[in-house]
């Protein structure tokens, strides 16, 4: 029996189901999109092509099957339709303009693109970037199988989580920073960086997408430059050299769009288009950049390519500046640099120093080391709130074997070993978290004591505060991170209500350690970077 997959996100499909467990997609909904190849074709005997995962001005990319490694891949179609040079007949065969035969020659075309993709196989051994597997012709048009990346584009994760501070994106890009000065090394030029190229796969790595429209630079030249025969440009993103086909592209083409990606991760604001800032340069510095921040991008994004920081390693050592401390001359307790100095230096050097020349030195006083178990416990505070949970699931447990305790603190129970598997799993959910609370909340209210309602309040409060998170209320994140210790609060006043009305000081820890369990459950997600579900 032949096996099916879903075009979508090419998962085996299972008999009998409507719907793809994994992606959602309903598997009769049709997903191809004009001009596009019909999902289900086979290109070069073994490729299984699914729906359509990106459209440029030069290709269209599918998520495509390797039928015999079963493997998921990228398919990459050499389609020009924004130069109206190609048409679609049958949605398969590509059919070139008339014109584009008779002047160019549509051979030429596809050598070029061919002759591209070879030359991007040179980048196999760098990290940090999709890795090209197999290129042939087909359907009147040429095709580059590369590695498929699980994950989300850098674009939809800022999107979602909004911009990030400079030096954790300093740190986030270094690694695509030192693969780019790699592929510079091999004589390539990407021309195409910007957020929605870089993936974020689920493990947090970044990997560096598209490289159709990289350009290999013509050795024989003096400067590294060559000249762009294919205009390739984004606005916000791409040079001015990049607008006009008589451009002088090199390494600092690069420079310029990783900048210009810093600027918009930082802000979150599109920065200008290039041709817009011949005039008055409209690129500023928006908060939370820091001035000398936005100085160092700036010189990135030059609209003189001379006047750029030239080279990629050049970029990450100002970058980088901005994350450690001043040198000091044990002598005299100053900064090293002075103005002279700077001025002897190249002009890519020294801007992070002038920046730090005026840093006032005082005397640095250690502060005392915290202990070791509470150090971990405040860097891994989800873990710490599991293992509380189970503690006092354990506890409640026994009471309720050994003892004849009301049916009510089953749901105490069932509430902390839900709270366990929620928080101990590699990454904690807040779905499980919040179905842990309603349980949690029935224990308390069927107490039917004054200090039963007041802790069902509190575990209500935690609930409502994730539930509005994961419903994406527009500034429930905020509020959670400025108001997470509120149920807290709540809690605090349960434990003193509890005590006044029971005596029962054994009983009392153990509340205690429950509301420790929620005090750090609740701080560690009001710390996650993400809203993941």
């Amino acid at each position: 029996m032949s096996m099916r997959y879903c075009m979508k996100c090419m998962n085996r499909q299972f008999h009998g189901v409507a719907v793809c467990p994994n992606c959602g997609t309903p598997y009769n909904q049709p997903v191809q999109k004009p001009n596009a190849l019909r999902p289900g074709q086979i290109l070069n005997g073994k490729y299984l092509v699914g729906a359509v995962l990106g459209e440029g001005g030069f290709g269209i990319t599918y998520i495509g099957l390797d039928l015999l490694l079963e493997k998921k891949v990228a398919i990459k179609e050499y389609y020009p339709v924004s130069a109206g040079m190609v048409s679609r007949k049958d949605a398969s065969a590509v059919v070139w303009n008339s014109e584009v035969r008779v002047k160019n020659g549509q051979v030429a075309h596809l050598d070029s693109f061919l002759q591209e993709a070879r030359k991007l196989a040179k980048v196999d051994s760098i990290p940090c970037v999709v890795k090209v597997r197999d290129l042939f012709s087909q359907n009147n048009t040429a095709y580059i199988v590369m590695d498929f990346v699980e994950g989300e584009t850098l674009l939809k994760k800022l999107q979602r989580e909004g911009p990030m501070p400079f030096t954790r994106c300093v740190s986030m890009l270094t690694p695509i920073i030192q693969a780019l000065e790699q592929v510079h090394r091999l004589g390539i030029v990407h021309r195409d960086i910007s957020p929605d190229n870089i993936m974020v796969r689920p493990d947090g790595s970044l990997m560096l997408l598209d490289l159709g429209a990289a350009k290999e630079i013509d050795i024989q030249k003096t400067d590294g430059s060559i000249q762009s025969s294919r205009l390739v440009a984004k606005d916000g993103f791409s040079p001015l050299e990049q607008y006009s086909s008589s451009g002088r592209i090199g390494t600092w083409t690069d420079v310029y769009s990783m900048s210009a990606t810093i600027y918009y991760c930082c802000t979150g604001k599109l920065p200008p288009r290039a041709t817009s800032r011949t005039g008055t340069d409209l690129l500023v510095c928006v908060p939370p950049l820091q001035e000398r921040e936005f100085a160092v991008l700036k010189q990135g994004m030059a609209l003189d390519s001379r006047e750029r920081i030239k080279t990629m390693r050049g970029l990450l050592a100002q970058l980088q500046a901005f994350g450690r401390p001043p040198r000091i001359n044990r002598g005299t307790g100053t900064a090293p640099a002075n103005e002279k100095e700077i001025a002897k230096r190249p002009p890519d050097a020294g801007i992070a120093e002038r920046a730090a020349k005026d840093v006032q030195v005082v005397p640095q006083v250690c502060p005392r080391p915290a202990p070791k178990l509470l150090s971990t416990i405040a860097e891994h505070p989800m873990p710490a709130a599991g293992i509380l949970f189970g503690v006092e699931a354990m506890i409640f447990l026994c009471v309720y074997i050994l003892g004849s305790m009301p049916y009510a603190l089953l749901f105490r129970i069932a509430g902390c070993l839900l709270s366990v598997y929620a928080l101990l799993r590699t990454k904690p959910s807040r779905n499980l978290f919040c179905a842990a609370c309603v349980a949690l909340c029935l224990a308390y209210g069927s107490t039917g004591s004054l200090a039963g309602k007041i802790g069902g309040i509190a575990v209500l409060s935690v609930s409502v505060l994730l539930l509005a998170e994961l419903a994406n209320i527009p500034g429930s994140r905020e509020r959670l991170r400025k108001y997470w210790f509120i149920p807290m609060v709540v809690y605090g006043v349960y434990l003193i209500v509890y005590c006044a009305e029971s005596y029962d000081f054994p009983l009392f820890i153990v509340e205690g350690v429950g509301g420790c369990a929620l005090t750090l459950a609740m701080r560690g997600f009001a710390l996650q970077n993400n809203t993941g579900k």
